[in-house]
């Protein structure tokens, strides 16, 4: 058992993000050339000028946007930096609508207060969840189901009114495929498009969004605070499957934390590793399983 990610791994898996960072840039040049004109549109139907306000146009923003173009939506996308941007970029463009999918930047008042052009946030996370890391917590806690809510921006993060949500259970097959960062690819980018799509519909049919009422029996989330290294710190004396999900909510990022045996048979402990790729494997013993795992070393 390898306690070390080799060079060419870390090579690999560097490649592979360049990669990556390449096709979603693509991906937004597609979307803004396969954008459906006004004219083009089929009679009777409104086609909204939709600008999205993205930290990344990562695989869950390019999924809402190719859904909303295939609605006859006009998408823009826009990375943003700092919240500036956003500020003349809503008075510039002049949108029906601002969605954003993927921001963790705060929002400013003068864009979110915009008595004509709504900003909803894409929040993976029931209703009334509110906090940065909300996934993490969902498989921290062994969450049964879990949701996206798209709220309307407002000056308490994760607080504003509620244009849709859209909930989803986790069960997989296999649990060791159930990493953060599988959930969010597939379970939670399916329910982001689907309360999307509600939220757009709901606006062009001037349907209003609802307070956020954590009084209401259909209201379970909470304000959770961000999640530490403490959090993510492994413990060997708990069983497997609790080690393994530990790492598997921090999976693929930051890693979870742990500290482990030298392989050299000397008692000392390690330095803090970063821990990734956990799955439980039986042994051949009766009622015996283990945690396997691979690892890479931290500062």
């Amino acid at each position: 058992m390898a306690n070390l990610l080799h060079t060419t791994t870390i090579r690999a898996i560097r490649d592979t993000v360049l990669r990556s960072s390449k096709i979603y840039k693509s991906s937004a040049i597609e979307l803004q050339r396969n954008t459906v004109p006004l004219a083009q549109t089929a009679a009777g139907e409104r086609s909204l000028d939709i600008m999205f306000f993205v930290q990344k146009h990562n695989s869950l923003s390019q999924r809402v946007a190719q859904e909303l173009i295939e609605k006859n939506h006009q998408i823009s996308v826009h990375e943003i930096s700092n919240s500036d941007e956003m500020k003349t970029l809503t008075t510039k463009k002049n949108p029906d609508l601002i969605l954003c999918p993927f921001l963790t930047k705060r929002v400013p008042d003068e864009v979110y207060m915009n008595p004509v052009t709504p900003c909803l946030i894409v929040h993976p996370g029931i209703e009334g969840d509110r906090g940065m890391t909300s996934i993490d917590w969902a498989l921290k806690e062994n969450a049964g189901s879990w949701g996206v809510t798209v709220m309307q921006a407002d000056k308490v993060m994760d607080a504003g009114d509620i244009w849709s949500t859209r909930n989803f259970q986790i069960n997989r097959p296999n649990i060791n495929s159930l990493t953060k960062s599988s959930l969010y690819v597939n379970e939670v980018t399916n329910a982001a498009v689907e309360a999307c799509l509600q939220a757009v519909d709901n606006f062009l049919n001037n349907i209003a969004p609802r307070s956020l009422d954590y009084a209401m029996a259909h209201v379970h989330g909470r304000l959770r605070p961000t999640m530490k290294k403490s959090d993510r710190q492994i413990d060997w004396e708990q069983p497997a499957e609790d080690v393994a999900r530990q790492v598997r909510m921090s999976d693929s990022s930051p890693g979870a934390m742990a500290s482990v045996k030298q392989s050299n048979g000397e008692s000392k402990w390690s330095d803090k590793m970063r821990v990734f790729g956990a799955h439980i494997e039986e042994l051949g013993l009766e009622n015996s399983k283990g945690c396997a795992w691979r690892s890479l070393r931290t500062t």
